[in-house]
């Protein structure tokens, strides 16, 4: 899997992205649990990501990640 970018932010190279899935698993949309286990992004970061990425498995439902979006879209238990 090559690197990830999305317009405006940096690049996720495949082993944080395989860690954001990751972590998506263990900690719902908690960004600053997320990013403690991706250990290289910001919770800031890592929620602008999360946004992206979203809006990208929307767009192109077909990608086998795509199967995530439905975690994406599940309300937060906490305040973002």
């Amino acid at each position: 899997m090559p690197s990830i970018r999305f317009e405006g932010t940096e690049i996720w190279l495949p082993d944080e992205h395989a860690r954001f899935i990751e972590a998506l698993h263990k900690f719902g949309k908690d960004w600053q649990l997320m990013s403690g286990h991706i250990a290289t992004k910001s919770g800031k970061k890592t929620r602008a990501y999360a946004v992206r990425l979203a809006c990208h498995w929307r767009n192109n439902p077909d990608l086998e990640d795509a199967k995530y979006l439905p975690m994406m879209e599940e309300p937060s238990l906490k305040h973002d």
